[in-house]
């Protein structure tokens, strides 16, 4: 995955989970996400790992939120900053370089913070103390709202699944694990929600509407990342049927 982050390969995911995504279910995701919030109007919003923006332009434009969204990728931010230079919501939205571990904010400045798939890259000894940081930044009563990848600690092939772990950049807890990591950084009225059938129902969407535009994308992609991409929903839908991981969403309060 070492060019995961170049320019052409974002904007090849795009082509098949929409502009601004780069991850399964695109803006459907961002609809979930979004009616986890208590507060629906007057918001600041951080978006950790805000990717090519999807995510902050879909709030921003829904729900009149001022969002940041910080990321770790310099390409990622330069394509976000790209359409926002020319978007409806210019005034309402900034991305920013910058890593959440190091990343400074007022205290109390945030409604909520959202982590789509984000803090799964964190490492597992360092996940308490970026979310102690986050607490921080989180006004009294705001929510921190996530989708994020668990594992359930129940992996046949060990080996096989480490290395799509490795692939990932990935340290997952497990559930319980996760839930228990909320508390101790002083989360509260934590609601977890396995969503494995409508991950394994829009990849599938996904691939079967891939096979039917394949010979569009492949004028906008080449066969190798076609096929790579492909890889990626199989692979994936592969340890959710055997159990080894599952998709989740964490909403909890300060």
């Amino acid at each position: 995955m070492s060019d995961y982050y170049d320019r052409n390969p974002i904007l090849c995911r795009e082509v098949f989970y929409g502009e601004g995504y780069s991850s399964v279910g695109g803006e459907e995701v961002s609809k979930i996400l979004a009616g986890f919030l208590r507060k629906k109007s007057d918001l600041s919003i951080l978006d950790v790992g805000s990717g090519p923006g999807g995510f902050a332009f879909f709030i921003a434009r829904t729900l009149e939120a001022n969002v940041i969204g910080i990321d770790i990728s310099e390409n990622m931010v330069t394509l976000a900053q790209e359409r926002l230079a020319c978007s409806d919501v210019a005034q309402k939205v900034k991305f920013q370089l910058s890593n959440v571990e190091t990343v400074e904010f007022p205290a109390e400045c945030f409604d909520a913070v959202f982590w789509r798939s984000s803090l799964l890259h964190i490492p597992i000894r360092r996940k308490e103390g970026v979310l102690r940081r986050m607490m921080k930044w989180l006004k009294p009563g705001g929510q921190f709202i996530s989708m994020d990848l668990c594992s359930t600690n129940d992996v046949e092939d060990g080996q096989g699944f480490q290395q799509y772990l490795d692939y990932l950049h990935a340290e997952c807890l497990d559930v319980e694990s996760y839930e228990k990591l909320l508390k101790k950084v002083g989360l509260k009225e934590i609601f977890v929600k396995e969503d494995n059938n409508a991950y394994m129902r829009k990849t599938a969407e996904e691939i079967a509407d891939a096979d039917r535009r394949r010979s569009d994308i492949l004028k906008l992609v080449s066969e190798e990342t076609y096929q790579s991409t492909l890889q990626y929903w199989f692979d994936k839908r592969k340890w959710i049927e055997a159990r080894a991981i599952s998709h989740v969403y964490f909403v909890a309060h300060k």
